[in-house]
């Protein structure tokens, strides 16, 4: 039996208000980050054979750098099992994440 793992929209780079967190950077970005994150980690002590992300990382095509490097480091965590092998992870773009053209 298959263990899956299977989360969508996450999108990243969200910043609807204008308020800014302590570091100077877009509180509800950082909050939506902070949520990745937390799945990541949850993902990891589930320990699925497989993980799909089935659309919408990011909020738009072309989100701010540091959300982008976040998603990648992320992402490869996922990739690493407790076992020392590597755990496939399937990201799907959704229409969050393609230019409307």
């Amino acid at each position: 039996m298959i263990k899956l793992a299977h989360f969508s929209d996450s999108h990243l780079g969200y910043e609807a208000y204008p308020v800014l967190s302590p570091l100077g950077n877009n509180q509800r970005g950082e909050d939506v980050l902070r949520s990745f994150v937390n799945v990541i980690s949850d993902i990891e002590a589930y320990d699925p054979d497989l993980v799909i992300h089935a659309g919408d990382v990011g909020e738009k095509p072309k989100i701010d750098v540091r959300y982008m490097l976040s998603a990648q480091r992320q992402f490869e965590r996922l990739t690493h099992r407790r076992d020392g092998s590597r755990r496939p992870v399937i990201i799907i773009a959704g229409n969050h994440d393609l230019p409307r053209s």
